[in-house]
């Protein structure tokens, strides 16, 4: 008598028992992918706001007593302190704007002059979106820097 050949495959309830694993981890993975896209989205507005400070702070740098009126920063004036509680609001490429509407950003900052009148301490935050307070901002970047006046 010939033997059969023994048919061996997977029984119904491993498949399914398989299927709803698969499907657990592809939904575990879609709700980390979500999550990452928020992460990326906070970490370019962040850079954004970092590349603004920055450029802000090399402006003033480059000419401190220049009184140009395309400066995001007042002139480092020697012998009073300048608090801009009230924001600049910014665009997304750091270009100042009129209203809070068109703004993506908002900067607020504080020049603080020194004694002797040589050096300036410059506070500045940016912050985002522009159209609320500090306090309740999503994000936020701040500098503290020290700019010499005297070539």
């Amino acid at each position: 008598m010939t033997k059969q050949p023994s048919r061996e495959a997977f029984s119904l309830v491993e498949v399914i028992l398989a299927l709803g694993i698969l499907s657990f981890a592809g939904l575990a993975l879609l709700g980390l992918f979500s999550v990452g896209l928020g992460v990326n989205r906070d970490s370019i507005q962040e850079l954004e706001a970092t590349q603004i400070a920055q450029s802000a702070l090399a402006e003033r740098r480059a000419a401190p007593l220049a009184s140009n009126a395309g400066f995001l920063l007042p002139v480092l004036d020697t012998t009073k302190a300048i608090d801009r509680s009230n924001p600049v609001f910014l665009t997304e490429g750091g270009k100042p704007c009129v209203s809070g509407q068109d703004a993506k950003f908002a900067m607020i900052s504080g020049i603080t002059p020194s004694a002797e009148g040589d050096v300036t301490q410059v506070r500045l935050c940016v912050f985002w979106p522009a159209k609320v307070a500090l306090e309740r901002a999503q994000g936020k970047v701040e500098m503290f820097t020290t700019i010499a006046l005297q070539p």
